[in-house]
């Protein structure tokens, strides 16, 4: 159900996106419409209308999405990242 999915992207503290292949992933579109941040592969529409750094964060191996996870966790200035998207 739809509030079901919005009560867990608003409890979510990140939302991590390790796919190589997607057309458009519309949860970090939903996520970011609950200020949700986002690390994510680049991968389909994302990589085209989201900054790096501005709007959430992209790498392109499963480690570097662990070690930025770990590092929005731990600094409070890196959560305001991505509250506008």
């Amino acid at each position: 159900r739809e509030d079901d999915l919005v009560k867990m992207y608003n409890d979510a503290a990140i939302l991590a996106i390790t796919s190589h292949y997607e057309g458009e992933p519309r949860v970090t579109f939903e996520a970011g419409a609950c200020h949700t941040q986002f690390v994510s592969t680049p991968v389909g529409i994302l990589a085209e209308a989201a900054r790096d750094g501005v709007h959430g964060f992209f790498a392109k191996k499963t480690q570097v999405i662990a070690e930025r996870m770990i590092e929005m966790i731990q600094d409070l200035g890196l959560r305001e990242i991505g509250k506008e998207f």
